[in-house]
């Protein structure tokens, strides 16, 4: 049975890459007959569109610097195209960026001899060259980004925290010391460098969610899980809740949110259709966009539960948060074995947790009253899980420089400390 399975799987194999044997043979031409250059190959994976807002700073930075040795890459996934319609808008930007026939398909990568290779996913099933991870958020080695998936097939990685440093040197270690000859840099979170240099229009962004400027904005972001997101435990409730309330309400879905064919991401709800039925409030903006950067900067609260994005509103912003209480398993390795909970849950003391619409509607009004409630806490979770705050991309690019000129990485971490 397991060798029919075997090769099920291989026939499986070969039908997925079929469609995509012209678009590689195309791709194959194209660089390396620009091989005959002799530049430097960059290329940067966006496997997910959303991904392209965490590697987009790196890539605007390294074409501000005119390196003029090196050819920058983008490599896209069709399957976007079915997931998100404003794939096509990111397709638009990639080329302006690094022109046409630099948008390559990303199954391309396992062919091609570049010098280095970045994504926030996962590296190529077949490495020729560097691979950089870069991550997308904040999360933890243990519980989400696992160390198989995530670190093992890259050479460099770049931590976005002392909370990944801790994690590396007391947990990942431990269980394999091999990963030690690896590359950790202390880069940062270069996706909301913008967010920390204040490089947003607030009046500007309201008028166009067609909210008033004048009053207060929420922002509702839950992560995508219907086993540990508030938006399936209790989404309509909080809406209806904020709505009650003189402010203005923005509600900011996980990109995932929006598979209504993906039950895993979903259940099956079209979560567009039932959260449209509050257009028509005044004081209601159902954002669509997937960049959230613009959302954050505009918004005064916010109100999630263990999304990624609350901690890119907290760091960058130092603005309040409330959690809504959901529930979670106690998280475990491929072993079966209990581990540390992760930061997603383990940095939500820098606002308060909610059961309820009751609770939730005394802390947004407390929180209204005195905006420096947990102000503490929330400048000591930017200590914890934020390196180079604001110049995340430039960090990047100076390891990237160092990689493709053979020189020692500043901000390496000594694993061995």
């Amino acid at each position: 049975m397991k060798y029919w399975n075997n090769i099920l799987e291989f026939v499986w194999f070969l039908q997925s890459w079929a469609n995509h044997i012209p678009e590689i043979i195309r791709d194959l031409y194209i660089f390396y007959r620009q091989k005959r250059t002799y530049k430097r190959d960059v290329i940067f994976v966006i496997d997910s569109i959303p991904y392209w807002y965490f590697l987009k700073p790196i890539i605007l930075k390294t074409l501000s610097t005119k390196m003029n040795y090196v050819t920058l890459w983008c490599a896209v996934s069709k399957r976007n195209f079915k997931y998100w319609g404003s794939a096509l808008k990111v397709l638009d930007e990639l080329k302006a960026l690094v022109g046409e026939k630099n948008v390559i398909n990303c199954r391309s990568c396992n062919f091609l001899r570049y010098d280095v290779l970045i994504t926030p996913g996962v590296a190529p099933r077949i490495k020729l060259g560097k691979c950089i991870q870069t991550f997308h958020g904040f999360g933890s080695f243990i519980t989400i980004f696992s160390v198989d998936h995530y670190i093992k097939h890259f050479d460099c990685i770049f931590l976005v925290g002392p909370h990944h440093e801790w994690e590396l040197k007391s947990l990942v270690l431990k269980n394999d010391k091999s990963l030690a000859k690896k590359l950790f840099v202390k880069v940062g979170y270069p996706k909301i460098d913008e967010l920390f240099n204040k490089c947003y229009n607030r009046k500007e962004i309201l008028k166009n969610a067609g909210l008033n400027p004048d009053r207060k904005t929420v922002i509702y972001a839950p992560t995508f899980s219907p086993y540990m997101s508030s938006l399936h435990l209790m989404g309509k409730e909080i809406i209806e809740c904020v709505l009650s309330l003189n402010v203005n309400l923005i509600v900011k879905l996980h990109p995932l949110s929006y598979l209504k064919d993906e039950p895993y991401y979903t259940e099956g709800i079209d979560w567009d259709k039932e959260l449209s039925l509050y257009k028509k409030y005044n004081n209601f903006y159902l954002a669509k966009e997937l960049n959230s950067n613009p959302l954050l900067f505009v918004s005064d609260l916010m109100i999630s539960d263990q999304s990624g994005v609350g901690f890119e509103f907290v760091v960058a912003l130092q603005r309040a948060i409330i959690f809504i209480a959901t529930p979670r398993k106690k998280p475990r390795n491929l072993s079966g074995n209990e581990v540390p909970e992760g930061i997603h849950v383990t940095g939500q003391f820098c606002g308060p947790v909610v059961k309820n619409t009751i609770e939730l509607k005394i802390a947004i009004e407390k929180y209204l009253a005195y905006p420096d409630w947990y102000n503490q806490e929330r400048l000591k979770l930017k200590k914890m899980v934020c390196f180079n705050p604001g110049n995340g991309a430039d960090a990047a690019l100076e390891v990237i420089k160092c990689i493709l000129n053979g020189k020692k990485v500043p901000g390496s971490l000594r694993v061995s400390e």
